[in-house]
Order: C-alpha cells, then structure tokens, then sequence
C-alpha cells in the first residue's frame, strides 16, 4: 500500500513494486531523493503540467502535488526571479490558485471551485504565458 504524507502532503506514490516502480519513479522521479532538491522545481511543476495537459496524471493527483511543489519552490527561494520575469511567478500562482480550487465532486462546487476542464483551461493558459516569456521553462 501507497504511504501518503511522507514528501507530499497528502500524495501518494502509487503502490508499485519492483520493475514497475523503477519506470513510475524514472519517468516521474524519486519523491524521496528529488523532493524538494536535486532538480530545479519550476520546470518539475512544468513537466506536472504537461502532464496534466496529456491525460498521465488526474486532476486530484496534480492538484495536490502541483501546490506541494508550489510551496516549495516559494519556501526555497526557486521563485526569486528578477522583476521583470513577474508575469512568470504570476503563471505559476494561477496554477496554484486553480489547483487549490479544484473540486472534483460537480454537485459539491459552488462559485469559488472549478472542475477538470476549467483547471486544464488553466493550466493551458499558464503555460502559454510562460512559454512565451523566453525563460526556458518549457
């Protein structure tokens, strides 16, 4: 069975053993050994949104782990960028704001939650902005 809590609040590395756990962690990184050092952060939160935007993680799933590593990248200073490069750290809030609004439940939504297709909106969008501001975060 998954531990959950132990690196990201809340996420849980999929309950693999042996070569099946081996691909999960070379595709998507030890939680263990890459968390929260030993890559770059922004461009981890990247590669989670693509793919969310590619249908490899659910929308739960990247919710929880995008604001885990959110948090990190504010906490360790991954996001001090100099003043002009504002319109990327305001990408990545969205992000964060959509993720902390997600409510995969439709009858449990009110006006201050967004479901599946309004995240990956988004998300998209965010992308977008970052992409085009020549950061090399892609």
């Amino acid at each position: 069975m998954a531990q959950t809590g132990l690196i990201f609040p809340g996420f849980a590395e999929p309950a693999f053993s042996g070569s099946l756990l081996i691909l999960y962690r070379s595709v998507h990184g030890d939680p263990m050994t890459d968390f929260p050092r030993g890559r770059n952060i922004p461009k981890q939160m990247i590669a989670l949104c693509h793919d969310r935007l590619n249908a490899k993680v659910s929308p739960g799933t990247f919710a929880d782990h995008y604001i885990s590593l959110w948090k990190s990248a504010r906490d360790n200073g991954d996001f001090s960028l100099n003043h002009q490069d504002r319109t990327i750290l305001r990408a990545f809030d969205e992000i964060f704001t959509a993720s902390d609004s997600y409510e995969p439940i439709k009858k449990d939504r009110d006006e201050y939650t967004i479901g599946e297709t309004e995240l990956d909106a988004v998300i998209n969008r965010a992308l977008t902005v970052i992409k085009k501001s020549g950061s090399g975060w892609q």
